[in-house]
C-alpha cells in the first residue's frame, strides 16, 4: 500500500514528520484551515501548547483472505496478528477501535479471543464499537458516549487511536468522520442556520449536508475514493450532525467543539 506520511504540527514550530505504517492513515495533517479553534492571540496566552491525538485507519490487523487462491483478481492476504499489533504499538497508537463483531473476526482468522490476549501482550487496549458491514453503529446517542470517552481520554490528551473494520475504508471511515466532525475539523454549523424546528421529510438543512460532504472528502482523499460506502452510513452521518446541533444548542457549537 501506498503509505502518507503523519504531520504533527505544533504551536510556532515548523511540522515534524514522522513514519507512519503501511496502511494506515493520519488525518491531523490536514491543512491549517481546518483548525477548530477561532482565538485570537491573546485567548492563549494562559494555556500551554498542545497538539491533539491523531487518528489512524488500518485494515483488520491479522486479516487472512482467500487464503485458496485469487478471487476475481484479488490475492490472498495473510498477516500475522502479533506483527500487526506490535507494529501498531511501535507506531505510538494509545488504543485501538474495532468495528467488528466476533463472528467477522473469526471469519477473518482473527478469532476475538486470540486478539484480545495479543492486544493484551503487546499492552494495547482494545475498544468495540462493532458493526455489521457497510451499516452503522445500532445507536447514536451510545455511540457519540463512545466517542466522547475516547476524544477525551486520548485525543486532546495527544494520544493517537487507531480505528480498523475489515478494509479500514467503510465502518473506520465512518468513525473516522464523527470524529473529525465532533472535533470541529471541518468547520462549523453556520449561525444563520436555524436549528430549531423539523425540516420537512427528506429534506436536509444546507449547513448539516455541507458538513457531512465535507467531512467524506477529506476521508476519500486521505484514505480511499470508496470511503462512506454505502447510503445508510451517509444517512448516519446526517443524522450525527443533527443530533450534535441540537445537543450543542443554536449553531452546534458546543458539541461540535467538545
Amino acid at each position: 500500500m501506498n503509505v502518507p506520511r503523519a504531520c504533527d504540527r505544533s504551536p510556532g514550530n515548523s511540522p515534524s514528520i514522522s513514519r507512519t505504517p503501511p496502511g494506515y492513515l493520519s488525518f491531523l495533517n490536514s491543512p491549517s484551515n481546518f483548525s477548530p479553534l477561532r482565538l485570537e492571540k491573546d485567548d492563549l496566552k494562559d494555556f500551554p501548547p498542545r497538539t491533539l491525538g491523531n487518528l489512524l485507519l488500518s485494515s483488520c490487523p491479522g486479516k487472512k483472505v482467500r487464503l485458496t487462491g485469487p478471487i476475481r483478481g484479488r490475492g490472498a492476504i495473510c498477516r500475522d496478528l502479533y506483527s500487526d499489533l506490535r507494529r501498531i504499538k511501535d507506531s505510538n497508537v494509545g488504543c485501538i477501535i474495532c468495528c467488528l463483531d466476533d463472528d467477522e473476526l473469526e471469519f477473518l482468522g482473527a478469532g476475538w479471543a486470540e486478539y484480545a490476549h495479543a492486544a493484551k501482550q503487546v499492552g494495547i487496549p482494545v475498544y468495540r464499537i462493532p458493526m455489521p458491514e457497510g451499516l452503522t453503529p445500532l445507536s447514536l446517542p451510545t455511540f457519540n458516549c463512545q466517542l466522547d470517552t475516547l476524544i477525551q481520554n486520548y485525543t486532546i490528551r495527544g494520544k493517537t487511536m487507531l480505528v480498523h473494520c475489515r478494509g479500514g475504508v467503510g465502518r473506520a471511515g465512518l468513525v473516522a468522520c464523527c470524529w473529525m466532525l465532533k472535533l470541529g475539523l471541518c468547520g462549523w454549523l453556520p449561525d444563520n442556520d436555524p436549528c430549531k424546528g423539523d425540516m420537512p421529510e427528506g429534506q436536509v438543512r444546507k449547513g448539516t449536508l455541507e458538513l457531512v460532504e465535507k467531512a467524506i472528502l477529506v476521508v476519500r482523499r486521505r484514505r480511499s475514493v470508496k470511503a462512506i460506502e454505502t447510503y445508510e452510513q451517509v444517512r448516519f452521518l446526517v443524522d450525527y450532525v443533527e443530533f450534535l446541533r441540537h445537543v450543542g444548542g443554536q449553531g452546534g457549537r458546543k458539541s461540535l467543539s467538545l
